[in-house]
């Protein structure tokens, strides 16, 4: 998805779309590094701590303001996002986010039936975007994505994304994690 939006963003302001490097993040040194905010208790069978899953980290540079940045991601999400990953599958599809905290993010299919994907919990345009995700999930599986742009210079915009909670999946595990992280690059 980071390729699209970067793909997307070039495009929709007439400039050439060159492949955008997506770099893996590193998380401290794998020793002593604190885990998410509630999720190291997060059990997975009673009685028993759930097992931490790595949180995914990645990294675009685009070629265009922050504010444009912001603004193709959150509002031109349709543009960019593949059908093939949404729970309708359907061409046509639009992809909302409602500007605002407590905000959904849901497709809309062109028969107009509607699939919730998540919720806004930080909304800070055109910065800081946060979101709890569960997209073909239960609420109760949602994974935590905090979304950055930061200008680089007036014309270019880096976009960090951290996506945690991952051991909520229950059913994916590790598996989801990485499922996300071809999605994400």
């Amino acid at each position: 998805a980071a390729a699209l939006l970067a793909v997307a963003a070039l495009i929709e302001r007439g400039g050439r779309a060159r492949r955008p490097r997506l770099r893996r993040a590193r998380v401290g040194s794998g020793v002593g590094t604190l885990p998410d905010r509630g999720g190291e208790h997060a059990p997975d069978a009673p009685g028993k701590a759930a097992a931490m899953i790595e949180p995914l980290h990645l990294s675009v540079v685009l070629q265009c303001e922050v504010a444009h940045a912001f603004a193709v991601f959150t509002e031109k999400t349709t543009l960019w996002w593949p059908h093939t990953h949404s729970v309708s599958q359907m061409r046509g599809l639009t992809v909302t986010f409602e500007p605002r905290v407590g905000g959904r993010i849901f497709e809309r299919t062109p028969d107009g039936e509607e699939f919730d994907w998540g919720q806004i919990v930080v909304w800070e345009p055109p910065t800081r975007l946060g979101y709890r995700w569960h997209i073909r999930a239960d609420r109760s599986e949602a994974t935590d994505v905090e979304i950055t742009f930061t200008a680089l210079d007036p014309c270019t915009t880096r976009v960090d994304i951290a996506h945690s909670g991952l051991e909520r999946l229950v059913d994916a595990g590790r598996t989801g994690r990485d499922r996300n992280h071809r999605g994400w690059g």
